[in-house]
């Protein structure tokens, strides 16, 4: 049966595509229409993240449609909500490869969902570019399909373990993580580098992040004494979490991940805010002409001042937009298979995105990925970037 749906979907692909060309536009006056979903949770308790990758993909559509028009391709925008849940990805993984439109997926937020994506769609030959992602194995699978724009957790663990004890000065860290794919990953990461440079684990342990009554954990936190609290999770917990261990009178430092690259990070933990590190990987767009233009741009269509993870999913749009692009400007006169685009977006070079310059090696991992230690001052997001981690 999947081998008749991929020929049907095939040969219905040849028929929409037929008459692509380059530079002077589609072949008989047609237009090529091309999806290109984002998914992210665009509800529930991590939505601002996931709208914010959703509205990147947007803007980035926007910014690159009219190149693409000229080369017979016609853009669309085709958001999908995954709600944060790996069942739901499954669910939005099995419609995407059914239609036909659909040549690459930008997604998603949480690596638990992704590992329900991926293996859906790498049968089918469905790109995709994940503009957050960091669980290890995702790229340690043999995914031909999947890319990452953002570091692993295997060098943003160890970077936030280093900047615990060198920007910190800090020599004792109780670990929590939130017992996913991320949070658990990242959480493990850190604490194994800790341990290896000297800093004093006092414990490592999981939570549910659906609860909402910490105290019963914190006060076992809080009788170690701890210097540094890391979580591995998103913000949705992690500004309940930090907003409660301050209102029991810890005034150590809190640590995450790039989960906690939001607003809300601020907006939800009260006091605690000015007690919060996090490491991300766009520094290079705060500050900078470009930067101002993005901001301004996403403030004028959306009516909001974006996230991080905006600029992570433009560069992922980005990346995916180049890969179909350069396909079609190479084959002139030809029709792609999703294969051709899967393995142009994997052979993108150079991309030179708001994040900094994206490429991806034969695992689709992006060499260029950088890490930034970001602190929130005068409760005001983002952060300020107090330092720096290469490969």
């Amino acid at each position: 049966m999947k081998k008749i749906l991929a020929s049907v979907l095939s040969a219905t692909m040849l028929l929409a595509l037929a008459g692509c060309s380059t530079g002077s536009g589609s072949k008989n006056g047609q237009t090529i229409a091309v999806k290109l979903p984002s998914v992210s949770p665009l509800s529930g308790g991590q939505s601002t993240l996931g709208t914010a990758i959703a509205n990147g993909v947007k803007l980035a559509i926007a910014d690159k449609s009219e190149e693409l028009k000229k080369l017979g391709v016609e853009l669309k925008e085709f958001p999908q909500d995954d709600q944060a849940e790996p069942t739901q990805g499954t669910t939005i993984a099995n419609r995407l490869i059914s239609d036909k439109e659909v040549f690459a997926v930008i997604g998603t937020l949480n690596s638990g969902v992704a590992k329900t994506i991926a293996p859906v769609l790498m049968p089918e030959h469905v790109a995709m570019v994940s503009p957050a992602n960091t669980g290890v194995s995702l790229t340690e699978s043999g995914y031909t399909n999947y890319n990452r724009i953002v570091a692993r957790d295997d060098f943003q663990g160890p970077a936030a373990a280093r900047a615990t004890k060198e920007t910190l000065k800090a020599k004792s860290v109780y670990v929590l993580h939130d017992k996913t794919e991320y949070g658990q990953g990242l959480a493990g990461e850190y604490a194994k580098e800790a341990k290896k440079i000297g800093l004093d684990v006092k414990g490592e342990e999981g939570l549910n992040p659906k609860d909402t009554d910490f105290s019963a954990l914190l006060t076992k936190v809080l009788q170690t004494s701890p210097d540094a609290i890391f979580y591995g999770g998103i913000y949705d917990t992690a500004s309940l979490l930090f907003k409660q261990a301050t209102d029991k009178g810890y005034k150590g430092a809190y640590l995450g991940g790039d989960g906690l690259d939001s607003k809300d990070i601020v907006d939800k933990s009260g006091e605690a805010a000015n007690q919060v590190y996090y490491t991300s990987v766009a520094d290079n767009f705060y500050g900078s002409a470009e930067g101002k233009k993005f901001f301004d741009k996403y403030k004028a269509k959306f009516n909001s001042n974006p996230d991080t993870y905006a600029l992570y999913g433009y560069d992922a749009a980005l990346v995916a937009i180049e890969g179909i692009a350069k396909w079609v400007k190479a084959n002139p006169g030809k029709t792609p298979t999703r294969a051709d685009i899967e393995k142009a977006i994997r052979e993108t070079k150079d991309v030179k995105g708001m994040t900094g310059t994206i490429s991806f090696d034969a695992k689709g991992d992006n060499p260029n990925a950088k890490v930034y230690l970001f602190q929130i001052k005068n409760k005001t997001y983002p952060g300020v970037s107090v330092a720096g981690y290469s490969k």
